[in-house]
This record gives C-alpha cells, sequence and structure tokens, in this order.
C-alpha cells in the first residue's frame, strides 16, 4: 500500500511558476526595446538634420516637447563641424561669418545698408561737385535710398529722349550704380497735365518711356547690370506736392531711381 503512495518532488516548483517566469522575462525584453527607441543617436540625428535642411532649406529648429533645442537645422558651419545657433553671439566669429558679411557690404540687398550708405554719400558728393543740389535729391529711407532727379535737367517737355546736356550726369552716376549687386528701381513720374499725342496717349506712356531710356542708359552706356533694373511709370498718380503751381509740378515731373538696401 505504501508503494503506491506518490513521492512529494521537492527538487522543483508549481507549473505555473514556470509560464509566469517566461512572461516576466518577455515584458522585461519589451521594455528594454522601448526603452532602446527612446534613446536618440545624436550624431545620426545630426546627419538626419544636415540631409533635411540640404533638401529643404532651413526651416527653424526641430525641439523636443519640453522645449529643449535637440539640434538647429541653421547652424553656422565651420571646416567640418556644426555648432548650434545658441553659440551665436559668444563673441566668436567664423571665417565664413566674416566672409559673408564682406559680401553683404559689396553686394548690397537687404543686407547691404553699408555699403548702400557708402554709395548714397558718393552720389551726395557728385552733386554737389556738379551744384545740382536744387534739382537732384538724395533721399534715405528705411528699405532704399532714392535719387529723385527733376525732369527738366533730363527730358524736354513732352518728349523722353534724355537730353545731351543729363547724359553725363546719368553716365556718372550710373558709374557709382555698377558696383552694386541690388535692385534698382527707375520709375518715371509726370504732372497732372494731360498729354495726347500719337507717340504718347496719356502720361502713363511718357512716364514708362522716361524710365525705359534712363534704364537703357545705365545698361548700355554705363554697364550698369541689367538684371538689376526695373523700370516702371507711374504717370500723374503719386506726386510728392500738389499740382498747384507750375513749381509743384516740375517738382512732380521727375525720375526717380530706387536703390534697395
Amino acid at each position: 500500500m505504501s508503494r503506491r503512495k506518490r513521492r512529494d518532488d521537492s527538487s522543483g516548483g508549481p507549473s505555473w511558476l514556470t509560464t509566469y517566469s517566461d512572461l516576466v522575462t518577455l515584458l522585461l525584453c519589451f521594455f528594454v526595446l522601448l526603452y532602446s527607441f527612446a534613446i536618440v543617436d545624436k550624431e545620426k540625428f545630426e546627419q538626419a538634420a544636415s540631409s533635411l535642411r540640404a533638401a529643404f532649406g532651413s526651416i527653424g529648429n526641430l525641439s523636443q516637447s519640453s522645449g529643449d533645442t535637440l539640434i538647429s537645422l541653421t547652424p553656422y558651419q565651420k571646416g567640418d563641424s556644426i555648432f548650434d545657433m545658441h553659440d551665436i553671439g559668444n563673441g566668436d566669429e567664423t571665417k565664413e561669418d566674416t566672409e559673408a558679411g564682406t559680401d553683404n557690404e559689396k553686394g548690397g540687398g537687404t543686407q547691404g545698408g553699408t555699403y548702400v550708405s557708402n554709395v548714397q554719400e558718393k552720389i551726395q558728393h557728385l552733386i554737389d561737385e556738379l551744384d545740382l543740389n536744387e534739382n537732384i535729391k538724395v533721399i534715405d529711407e528705411k528699405s532704399m535710398v532714392i535719387l529723385r532727379m527733376d525732369s527738366v535737367i533730363l527730358f524736354d517737355t513732352g518728349k523722353a529722349d534724355i537730353k545731351p546736356s543729363a547724359k553725363d550726369v546719368i553716365r556718372r552716376i550710373g558709374e557709382i550704380l555698377k558696383d552694386l549687386d541690388t535692385d534698382i528701381l527707375v520709375q518715371g513720374h509726370a504732372d497732372d497735365r494731360p498729354i495726347n499725342t500719337r507717340e504718347f496717349p496719356s502720361n502713363w506712356e511718357l512716364s514708362t518711356k522716361r524710365a525705359t531710356n534712363v534704364v537703357k542708359f545705365l545698361i548700355n552706356e554705363c554697364g550698369v547690370d541689367p538684371k538689376n533694373l526695373t523700370a516702371t511709370g507711374n504717370a500723374e498718380f503719386k506726386p510728392i506736392v500738389p499740382n498747384d503751381s507750375e513749381y509743384n509740378r516740375e517738382k512732380n515731373r521727375r525720375i526717380d531711381i530706387a536703390i534697395l538696401k
């Protein structure tokens, strides 16, 4: 009878414990895998960011939801190193920063205000030299420098051909403008007196033709880059003073050369 009794196996645990330990092991592996996904390889991330920047241009800073910047997508380059935008303002200038500043001063554009100011001084010196302060004004505005020229020294009444006496003035101005690499708008303006000829049915045609002739002269005689020039006509609709006297009408008949900063 005693031989039929089942012995207690003290060498192992219950069978459910094996299943439970397998489950715990699987859960551990699962959370380790999740943790590995949460760790960002900074080097690989920087490489990916550089590729995105090259493909799409500068699109700002990529940040975590907490607001901490992971990496700037608009870094400065120095050799093969990438510097985050937080390094800006620490007093160290990269070689590219210095070269970019020099190019901006030479090239005008939105950051070329310094060089445009130098051009402004040269033009004002020329005006003083030619004693034309009554007929030519240099106006410094926030986004542009305007060279305002009375039409009386440039054109005969009702005509668009540049006077021979005015060509030397425009030529000397063009010698200064040709070194600029920024947009130059040549704008023709008329007074409120109507015109109706075969060549110029209205002030629109007259003001546009005058601006166009100045642009062509700057290109052909002065060597100004044509891609920087634009000619527009505004007829009588942008006066600078009321058209209530002959003197004021003379001031409204003008050519404005707007040099964008």
